[in-house]
């Protein structure tokens, strides 16, 4: 059989999620509106037009949410799909929408994840954590806590920290800052480390390439001169794929006003490939 690209479209308003109904071999069940991609076709035509097929609804196409390949032995068919949602009732809507359908779920956000921990991990669900200094400045964080990853983590959830914030605007923030303060706020320092390498790496399905330095993984590392968390620290180089794309010591070398370009202009270093 060959192998076919397959796009969906994942519609929301109010609170509820567009599915459509389908049904073989007596069997009902329900899906994201989609389908297989036309030859000529560009996936964002190709979403549209099913959506206009499958529900008669005409809709701009936003960004590339999720790509995601689920193939398992004896050819269950899963359907995967994140969740972002802050407030433990609309968390718990996801659980049930998950328990209903058949669903396999991750969380993402989930600022009050820690006042039903026990039953994120009774239902083995994977969270990608807000920032740990994620503002409440909305009625939807306003519950926000500082020790939210380390209550998860002591109920044996499995998660990584984001960077993801404020949804107005989408912006991010720096990584190990956030995972810094997670550590110190009782997530500790082997559990901070693994939330963003190994246990980030588990939740998004690619540990077997990805995550820790073993034989055989993708050789994707960055070296530093101290305490990755201590914000003092320094990167020395960053390898990606087994080749050396930023090395603090030839950065240097670089006249001052060069370096400080990016700070003033809003662009990025040259370890990104801007010089």
């Amino acid at each position: 059989m060959e192998p076919r690209v397959r796009v969906a479209v994942c519609i929301t308003a109010g609170g509820r999620l567009l599915l459509v109904a389908h049904g073989k071999g007596g069997r009902r069940y329900w899906l994201l509106p989609g389908g297989g991609v036309e030859r000529g076709e560009t996936l964002l035509e190709a979403a549209r037009r099913e959506l206009r097929e499958e529900t008669g609804m005409e809709a701009e196409i936003g960004r590339l949410v999720l790509v995601c390949e689920a193939i398992e032995p004896g050819g269950r068919h899963l359907v995967n799909l994140v969740f972002a949602a802050h407030r433990a009732d609309d968390l718990d809507t996801a659980l049930r929408l998950a328990k209903e359908f058949d669903l396999r779920a991750e969380l993402d956000l989930a600022s009050e994840g820690y006042l039903m921990a026990d039953r994120l991990a009774a239902a083995k669900v994977a969270v990608v954590v807000h920032p740990t200094m994620q503002r409440p400045s909305e009625m939807e964080t306003f519950n926000s806590h500082l020790c939210n990853a380390a209550v998860l983590a002591e109920h044996k959830v499995p998660l990584a920290i984001g960077t993801g914030y404020e949804d107005y605007v989408p912006k991010t923030r720096v990584l190990r800052h956030e995972a810094g303060m997670a550590m110190v706020n009782g997530l500790g320092f082997e559990r901070a480390l693994s939330a963003v390498t190994l246990d980030a790496a588990k939740v998004l399905g690619i540990d077997d390439r990805f995550g820790s330095i073993e034989a055989g993984k993708v050789a994707d590392l960055v070296l530093y001169d101290g305490d990755p968390f201590e914000h003092a620290t320094h990167v020395t180089q960053t390898i990606q794929d087994g080749r050396v794309v930023y090395d603090r010591g030839e950065y240097l070398k670089l006249p001052f006003a060069r370096r400080a370009l990016p700070l003033t202009g809003g662009g990025v270093g040259c370890c990104l490939g801007a010089w």
